[in-house]
């Protein structure tokens, strides 16, 4: 599991606080396979490669702005209804029937407009010119959950803020290329937690800006062939972000800017040989499907794991920390965080701190000091979907030193601590029982992760030294579970044997292992590389989707600190 991490920054004293997120259970490395697709009614017939927008309602109904018109499908492909919209360049579907569209002919009046589901125009703003009430050649569009409207100002090199009802708030940016000025912005996004995202797209980028348009941080592409379009917003608050022009596919950005995997499946060259232009995209409500618009048709891309096809609906809850500040002239440190999961109304959160941005049980702190009630927001059965907030009173838990700290906030469902992703192989001619085993191996940075939650947690079978945690009840008593040397912690033996006895697992045998990377061929390791990889994990399967990647094709060559394991009867 790889912790996502947000990195706003705050001094208490001498203190600085990170706040950051991170999973007890081991997440899936998820991409997207194609489902379906279907060709688009009324074709795109401009060659640009800003293009055009999609969206995707609570109905799922599905709109494409295709430039010359708005275009309605349900989820089977079937049109249900269109209207002509001159210039239209991207749609935002609005909670209820409403939608919101720019469009960019740049000599045209109310380049932006409101209609119903139905094509029925509620409201219209926006006059060409350079003013700050003014447009010129808007493209993308994004309205923030209190209604503020902001307009990528494509022409005039800026973002201009409007009310719902069209009345201008503010504005930032200019021709340019360092933080805060732009070449072409052609899309904008907003976060759960009001920040702003730019797609500059000729200075190969996306530009992270706060509500009141201070610049914030960037991230690049790194290459000029990387131009961003148009951004989406997965419900778990990551960037999805479409690259017309050079690599042809949606680049995914993590909130705090960095690049996670590029989905590809289904999105380079048709099969006459001609390039995919991927023009925009929106997610389904539970983060499943993701809708992508390309030159050609519609193309509906599921989650799955790495190693099989569908994504089993149980979705890994997701803690987002928002806000960390601390309140003036106090030792409180209010920590607001949220944590997404479409497929459960409550998880249990845990909170906890790590020195000098490390991640290692030397570092490790728990954080125990709540107040003003706010000790209610961990625990068991904490609401998804909503803010909560954490004062901590950093004075009282009696830290004084100036080392870094993040601050870290853990979830988990109703299922374990972690999944182990189980796959079971059939009888052979060689074997004649089925085994049931992990896809993928233990390592020890899961066992890092699982300390870090009994630790958080208040489990009271161990206890940590500096670094070091030992059993404190039978059969563990006085043994030696974790050892922290530097900043790595190694679990020993005896420390894998506790974990697996919580999971309800046991370490596999050799002969297990052995016959797993057999697969369906006794005597012989398949090393295929998978229909699905993140980055380039995993290396190989077998027939059975097996992880291979760790072996050699010798049947008889073992691994060392890799841990595959079997359920308990």
């Amino acid at each position: 599991m790889i912790p996502r991490l947000a990195t706003r920054l705050i001094m208490i004293g001498g203190l600085v606080v990170l706040p950051t997120s991170l999973r007890a259970q081991k997440q899936p490395q998820d991409n997207f396979w194609m489902e379906r697709s279907w060709q688009q009614a009324v074709p795109i017939t401009s060659g640009s490669y800003l293009g055009y927008g999609l969206a995707v309602d609570a109905s799922q109904r599905i709109y494409v702005a295709n430039g010359s018109q708005i275009l309605v499908y349900d989820v089977t492909g079937t049109m249900l209804t269109n209207w002509a919209v001159a210039a239209v360049r991207d749609v935002v579907a609005l909670p209820g029937t409403n939608l919101i569209v720019t469009c960019s002919a740049n000599t045209a009046t109310n380049q932006i407009k409101v209609f119903t589901d139905q094509g029925v125009l509620v409201r219209q703003w926006g006059n060409p010119g350079s003013g700050l009430n003014q447009l010129n050649t808007p493209f993308g569009i994004a309205v923030a959950t209190n209604g503020t409207v902001y307009v990528a100002d494509y022409g005039n090199n800026r973002i201009q803020v409007f009310d719902f009802n069209g009345n201008w708030l503010t504005g930032w940016g200019k021709s340019g290329t360092v933080g805060g000025e732009f070449r072409q912005p052609a899309s904008v996004a907003v976060t759960l937690d009001g920040l702003v995202h730019v797609a500059d797209h000729n200075n190969y980028r996306i530009q992270t800006f706060d509500a009141a348009g201070n610049f914030v941080r960037q991230y690049a592409g790194g290459s000029t062939q990387w131009r961003p379009n148009r951004i989406v917003i997965s419900p778990d608050q990551e960037m999805y972000v479409s690259d017309t022009y050079g690599y042809r596919n949606f680049r995914v950005v993590t909130p705090d800017g960095q690049s996670f995997f590029s989905i590809t499946p289904g999105l380079t060259r048709y099969s006459d040989g001609a390039n995919v232009l991927v023009y925009a995209g929106a997610f389904t409500a539970d983060g499943q499907q993701l809708y992508v618009l390309t030159d050609r048709d519609i193309r509906v891309l599921r989650r799955g794991y790495r190693t099989t096809g569908p994504l089993i609906p149980n979705a890994v809850p997701l803690p987002r920390v928002l806000r960390v500040a601390q309140r003036p002239g106090t030792s409180y440190v209010d920590v607001d965080y949220a944590v997404l999961d479409p497929d459960d109304a409550t998880v249990t959160v845990a909170a906890a701190g790590f020195f000098a941005g490390r991640k290692d049980l030397g570092a490790f702190l728990p954080l125990t000091t709540f107040v003003e009630g706010t000790a209610v927001n961990i625990g068991t059965n904490i609401p998804t979907g909503q803010i909560h907030r954490l004062t901590w009173d950093v004075a009282a838990g009696g830290f004084t030193n100036t080392a870094n700290i993040q601050v870290t906030i853990l979830a988990k469902d109703g299922r374990g601590l972690m999944d182990s992703h189980f796959l079971t192989l059939p009888t052979n001619s060689t074997y004649g029982t089925t085994l049931t085993i992990s896809r993928s191996p233990f390592v020890q940075d899961d066992f890092l992760q699982l300390w870090t939650w009994l630790l958080a947690t208040g489990n009271t079978n161990i206890i940590c030294q500096t670094g070091t945690v030992y059993g404190v009840t039978e059969p563990y008593t006085g043994r030696l579970l974790a050892q922290t040397t530097g900043t790595n912690t190694v679990t020993t033996s005896d420390g894998r044997s506790f974990l697996f006895a919580l999971l309800g697992v046991r370490e596999a045998t050799t002969n297990e292992v052995t016959r797993a990377k057999e697969g369906t061929t006794p005597g012989t390791v398949t090393k295929w590389t998978p229909r699905v990889q993140v980055g380039s994990l995993p290396q190989a399967i077998n027939s059975v989707g097996f992880d291979t990647g760790l072996f050699s094709t010798n049947v008889s060559q073992h691994v060392s600190n890799a841990w595959w394991v079997v359920p308990l009867p």
